[in-house]
């Protein structure tokens, strides 16, 4: 899988701080401060508090004021009701406080005002208040020299000049004293600054060498100082504006830990949690066709025509569907027909693929990985490359398999040439064969892998009927070698020669018996020699594991040394698992999935089957496939495991995270307490997709929260507020139309529910150079926002909607947003923006009417300039930024771009645009997306480079569908 650049919800983990210094309180107003003040008994209604009243006629003295007490540094007159008091002060940072303390002392009662608001009031009644209002009661003895404290909001200062008003009232027109003084204290904000690491994600796996961006979004009352950011505990930049970010180059193999420290204006200090990061070596294991992709396929019994599986054969006709493909079984993905009568089913279904290879020579091995039942004989660009459980020599529509097989999930692999692997486009033809006419199921799937390497014979073994195993090598090793047998390996063993008969393909059928026997090929020259290709002879089985226990996932591999290993967990490379046995101890939920190895060596490879892990139990339930049948989910917390194999989309059913549904299943939950859900498909063993939504009618669904992951992990999350009663439909599907077992786990966190909700993600944009472009969300619950242009934080875009106002090509690329309220964030899905730009050039389009367009699918295309029969051998990779999107011109709307990277030979010029996952270096591109073509009509597959802008030019592919 391709390495974690990005993920479309980001993580927001903020931690204690680490206080660098203890602030003092500021003074802001002092108990004998000098105040403005009117005693002359007049009226002065309300305007005498508005900041801006002009005070210069009144009189002036130092606090406390007053008369009749022997404690007063100013004198006022007597016999009033109320005396007015004002004083301005300034303040440079409100937001530097935390609290402010004001004590007042006042005889006989008082109302304070701040800029003029009212603060408090202290011996006075409630209502209107004038110059003749009375206190309520009156002060006397220890109380005339008491000051009153209150605490009061700093969000009542205003950075500058601040004006405090007020009003002492006498209890009598009498009274023979009064008294008023005020001290105003600000205490310093020791609230830390919060930061967090905005990318890459804990957990992101890279390539020796790679240059990784890290970003972090930091936020305080007052202003950020400066971001430092650490790798391995070693400082490695600092940052005092936004955006802040840094670059890790050329990083080594091995596990590492980035964190970033924050420090505000006041010397507070706060540091991110830690993102962990996976850097591996490529072991080389390269996919040529995925499993689950889109087939061709011919169910009508009778042979369609003698060149079938031929280059030349016009397919068109044939329906198309996503593998697994067959019936009778319950988990196909696309369910074939077997005729109208089940006593007489077709014997024969033909299947037939394309797929796009830029320099065939690059791979002198070809793993083929297959799943049928029961019979089949594979052809790549109509040359036989594989038999299973057929008879040999030749086969018709109505040849049954040699025994019945059963559909036990697993898939046959075998070793087969290369050799008729071209340039451009090629074809995998398929025919699989039932035992018999009342065969109850029929089941089929390929993946076919490539490896790089010096070409040398190899030796493959693989099972054909349930006690027969046949062996096959290349063709191309001619009278060089020979197939040898021993019953056992001792430090000597004796081999003994087989010899085989007729001029058939180079293979060897036998039965299995009580005893080993081992093979193998033997020059017939001292000075050749031969090479083994690594066999799995044993390996661990799926199993269910407690949280917290320990497991040991254990492989018995034969093969020419030296062999080189690799541990897989949902297709992501387990950093430093690179020995035949991969040890797991205190294992957790998120360890759960499926498991498999690649073993390497000079002349081919192999992987293991998958092996499941199911982790922390959880209760196995029954597939909710229909709205109607949600699972209700109870309790405040829990976890199920639940199979979405047999699943399907129904009519009317929304798009869950943008995906079309295809494997959905649906739960329902009702919040027991009021606070945050959270809810993960943590361990699953597909890549999933989660939405929530309020609502009990399908078509009428409101979408409170939903993830995607962006095809990055094999897991989903999703955190929303509930309020206690509240109703939720949750549904669970595949990313791209993905299926397997689910383990969810949801946990409801009572109280708190400040957490935003995306109720509108941004949408795709294309926009020509120099045009604007605008993305926007719909956004609640938020106390602030940040968008993201990929990975890089975007200074001052931080409302709903982020406008460019004049596009150029640095532009393009993935947009998101970032919704953040106290210590909760939500993340929207990323829209793309491909900008349009420079001059189109003149290019072939290798087999672009070929490749089959399954809903949802787009053709595979090879887009090249100065076309001719032949890809040069010289590719190198760039490492110029490529975007690739379909702009669908009868909608005018762009479609999901696949990731991509390029590669070309200097001469003559070459340039192709390949997909950037590690399993597909093929010259193709590969677009799946959510948004299928909408039906006849031309498109525009468009490819630009960016760099260097001399050259940057765009590519346009039209095509009809």
């Amino acid at each position: 899988m391709n390495h974690k650049p990005f993920l479309p919800l980001a993580f927001w983990i903020f931690l204690t701080a680490v206080h660098s210094a203890l602030a003092q309180p500021v003074v802001l107003i002092s108990t004998n401060a000098v105040w403005r003040y009117l005693d002359d008994g007049s009226d002065q209604a309300s305007a005498w508090r508005d900041p801006g009243f002009n005070d210069s006629s009144w009189a002036s003295g130092a606090a406390p004021l007053g008369y009749g007490l022997s404690s007063i540094t100013t004198t006022q007159a007597t016999g009033r009701v109320t005396y007015y008091h004002r004083l301005a002060f300034k303040v440079t940072e409100p937001r530097a406080f935390s609290n402010l303390v004001l004590r007042l002392r006042r005889d006989d009662g008082a109302v304070v005002y701040l800029n003029d608001l009212e603060l408090f009031r202290s011996n006075m009644d409630e209502g209107p208040v004038d110059f003749r209002t009375l206190a309520s009661i009156s002060t006397t003895g220890p109380n005339q020299l008491r000051y009153y404290t209150n605490n009061l909001l700093p969000e009542r200062l205003v950075a500058g000049t601040n004006v405090m008003a007020v009003e002492i009232h006498q209890a009598g027109t009498n009274s023979i004293d009064a008294a008023f003084g005020l001290e105003l204290v600000g205490e310093p904000d020791t609230t830390p600054p919060t930061i967090a690491l905005a990318s890459p994600t804990s957990g992101a796996t890279y390539v020796v060498g790679d240059s990784i961006a890290i970003s972090a979004f930091a936020s305080d009352e007052s202003d950020i100082a400066r971001v430092e950011f650490y790798v391995d505990n070693q400082p490695l930049a600092t940052v005092s504006s936004v955006p802040y970010a840094a670059t890790l180059g050329n990083v080594r193999y091995g596990t590492h830990t980035l964190t970033a420290i924050a420090q505000d204006q006041a010397g507070l200090r706060a540091t991110s949690a830690p993102v962990n990061l996976r850097v591996t070596l490529d072991p080389g294991c390269v996919t040529l066709v995925q499993n689950q992709t889109c087939w061709s396929y011919w169910d009508r019994g009778a042979e369609p025509d003698s060149e079938w599986s031929s280059l030349g054969y016009d397919d068109t006709s044939w329906p198309v569907g996503y593998a697994e493909l067959g019936y009778g079984d319950g988990d196909e993905a696309t369910e074939v027909s077997y005729g109208g009568d089940p006593n007489h089913k077709h014997i024969t279904t033909y299947f037939r693929h394309w797929f796009s290879v830029a320099d065939p020579t690059l791979y002198t091995h070809l793993i083929l990985r297959l799943k049928s039942d029961d019979g089949a004989v594979v052809y790549l660009n109509g040359a036989e490359i594989f038999r299973d459980n057929l008879p040999t020599g030749l086969i018709g529509p109505l040849t049954p398999a040699q025994s019945p097989s059963s559909d036990d999930m697993t898939y046959l692999t075998a070793s087969v040439p290369s050799q008729t692997l071209r340039a451009g486009e090629n074809l995998l033809a398929v025919e699989i064969h039932q035992h018999s006419e009342l065969s109850p199921d029929m089941s089929f799937d390929l993946r076919l892998l490539g490896k790089a390497g010096v070409l040398r014979p190899t030796l493959s073994i693989a099972a054909s009927g349930p006690a027969t195993v046949v062996l096959s090598w290349p063709e191309t090793i001619g009278s060089h070698f020979i197939l040898q047998r021993t019953s056992g390996i001792s430090e000597i063993p004796s081999w003994e020669n087989i010899a085989l008969v007729g001029k058939e393909p180079p293979r060897f059928a036998f039965a299995v018996g009580p005893s080993s026997s081992y093979f193998r090929l033997a020059t017939t020259n001292a000075e050749d020699s031969f090479c083994q290709p690594p066999l799995i002879i044993a390996q661990s089985f799926s199993q269910r594991l407690d949280v917290g226990s320990s497991v040991t996932l254990s492989t018995v591999v034969a093969g020419s040394a030296p062999l080189t290993y690799q541990w897989f967990h949902n297709a992501v490379k387990v950093d430093g698992a690179i020995t035949p046995t991969l040890f797991m101890p205190n294992v957790d939920r998120i360890d759960g999935g499926d498991y498999e190895l690649c073993v390497s060596g000079a002349c081919g490879f192999n992987f293991t089957k998958p092996i499941m892990l199911i982790v922390g139990g959880g209760n196995d339930v029954p597939t909710p496939d229909q709205f109607a049948e949600r699972r209700v989910l109870l309790g405040p917390s829990g976890r199920l495991n639940v199979d979405t194999s047999t699943a399907s989309a129904e009519i009317g059913e929304p798009r869950h995270a943008h995906q079309v549904p295809s494997h959905s299943v649906w739960f329902s939950m009702t919040a027991p307490v009021t606070g945050i859900v959270d809810m993960r498909t943590d361990g699953s063993s597909f890549d999933t997709v989660l939405s929530v939504y309020r609502g009990t009618n399908l078509a009428t669904l409101e979408s409170i929260a939903e993830n995607d992951d962006g095809g990055l992990r094999y897991r989903s999350r999703v955190r929303f507020p509930a309020v206690e009663g509240d109703v939720f439909a949750l549904a669970v599907d595949g990313y791209e139309g993905r299926s397997g077992v689910v383990q969810l786990d949801w946990s409801l966190l009572a109280g708190d529910t400040s957490i935003p909700i995306i109720t509108q993600h941004p949408d795709n944009l294309h926009v020509e150079e120099g045009g604007e472009a605008t993305f926007s969300a719909e956004v609640t619950g938020f106390a602030s926002l940040q968008w993201f242009h990929g990975d890089q934080l975007i200074a001052g875009a931080t409302t709903p909607a982020y406008t460019i106002p004049k596009v150029s090509p640095s532009d393009a690329g993935s947009y998101r947003l970032v919704a953040l309220n106290g210590a909760n964030s939500v993340s929207s899905l990323s829209a793309v923006l491909v900008v349009a730009f420079g001059t189109g050039q003149t290019i072939g389009v290798d087999g672009a009417s070929k490749p089959q367009k399954c809903d949802g699918d787009f053709p595979l295309v090879s887009v090249y300039e100065n076309p001719s029969s032949q890809f040069p051998p010289c590719w190198v990779d760039l490492e110029w930024p490529f975007l690739v999107g379909v702009y669908d011109n009868s909608i005018s709307k762009v479609l999901v771009p696949a990731k991509v990277r390029a590669r070309y030979c200097p001469k003559p010029y070459w340039f192709c645009v390949l997909n950037c996952d590690p399993f597909r270096k093929a010259g193709v591109v590969g677009l799946t997306s959510a948004d299928s073509l909408s039906g006849k009509g031309n498109y525009r597959f468009e490819a630009f480079r960016i760099n260097p802008p001399s050259s940057a030019y765009t590519i346009f592919v039209d095509f009809k569908k």
